[in-house]
């Protein structure tokens, strides 16, 4: 679904799995360890705020694209800049707003009863519910991406199957910590094939050339 403002708000993709009136869960997609509430890509190019609002869901989690953001929980407000992940958690007091134009993509889940991620998710809880900061610059545009284009799909096989397993892979890197850059290379010829699988797997979040030269130091 795509939704525009008359003041140049804009959200370009957005799926919504929640009566916010009533509280009710409406169609959230499931698969063997979790219950996907919310998947969503927004754009906005003007002031933008999400209201203070008591999270719903075991775990939402904020990616920003490009620009920044400045969200809140239960405290001060943290600035998110591109690449890096905000992390809110069930029953916690949340804002989001932007005063500048800013691209994020959000996913919200819920944690299934008897899961095997309990574990992972367990430690995911203890390492940033009660954190002084709750963001972390992490490499998951990928892993996104793919969950918004499978979303929109309903005919796509093994696609709970695949849900799953990407939902898994972020919490794996959140809970391993900051994504560390590569080291400087100085042979071209190894650089060469790292730089191509780089671009090929981050084509959605890559926006200058310095971007490049940061990541591998070259």
């Amino acid at each position: 679904m795509k939704t525009k403002f008359a003041d140049g708000r804009s959200i370009v993709f957005k799926n919504d799995f929640l009566d916010y009136i009533s509280g009710q869960l409406l169609s959230p997609i499931e698969t063997q360890n979790y219950l996907l509430l919310q998947s969503a890509d927004s754009y906005f190019l003007n002031d933008f705020i999400c209201k203070e609002h008591t999270q719903y869901c075991d775990l939402e989690l904020t990616f920003v694209v490009y620009g920044s953001l400045l969200s809140y929980t239960n405290g001060d407000f943290e600035k998110v800049e591109k690449g890096e992940v905000y992390l809110s958690f069930r029953g916690e007091k949340h804002i989001v707003k932007s005063k500048h134009g800013a691209r994020f993509q959000t996913l919200a889940i819920d944690l299934k009863n008897e899961s095997c991620c309990a574990e992972l998710f367990s430690l995911l809880t203890k390492k940033f519910k009660n954190a002084s900061s709750k963001k972390i610059r992490a490499n998951i545009s990928t892993q996104l991406a793919t969950i918004l284009s499978e979303f929109i799909d309903d005919d796509l096989p093994f696609k709970t199957i695949h849900l799953d397993a990407l939902i898994s892979e972020i919490l794996v890197i959140l809970t391993r910590g900051e994504s560390k850059k590569s080291d400087k290379i100085f042979d071209t010829k190894d650089l060469l094939p790292d730089l191509i699988n780089y671009i090929d797997t981050h084509y959605l979040s890559i926006t200058t050339l310095n971007e490049l030269s940061d990541e591998f130091g070259y």
